[in-house]
């Protein structure tokens, strides 16, 4: 059974790529960003002690910022392009 941590399920599509895979043959995990201010170096905490605490074979990225008050591009574009950090991720797990 495929072991598959999900970012951004409550977003559309998250929401349903999970409702549906929850009816094949998965064993998923949620992963959201549940904090109130957006801090970069806590959430990559957070997702890396995620990613070691359940093990998954596969990490699906759905989790963006659609709809936010932020104002520097900096910090948005620093979580949707999180493609940037795959590497130090993986160094770090």
């Amino acid at each position: 059974m495929k072991r598959i941590l999900v970012t951004g399920t409550k977003g559309f599509i998250g929401h349903n790529f999970l409702r549906k895979s929850s009816r094949e043959n998965f064993r998923l995990f949620e992963f959201e960003n549940n904090l109130e201010f957006w801090n970069a170096n806590l959430y990559q905490s957070l997702f890396v002690n995620s990613v070691q605490n359940n093990n998954p074979d596969v990490v699906i990225h759905f989790g963006a910022i659609a709809s936010t008050g932020q104002i520097r591009e900096e910090e948005i574009y620093g979580f949707n392009r999180s493609e940037e950090h795959t590497s130090e991720l993986q160094s770090r797990l």
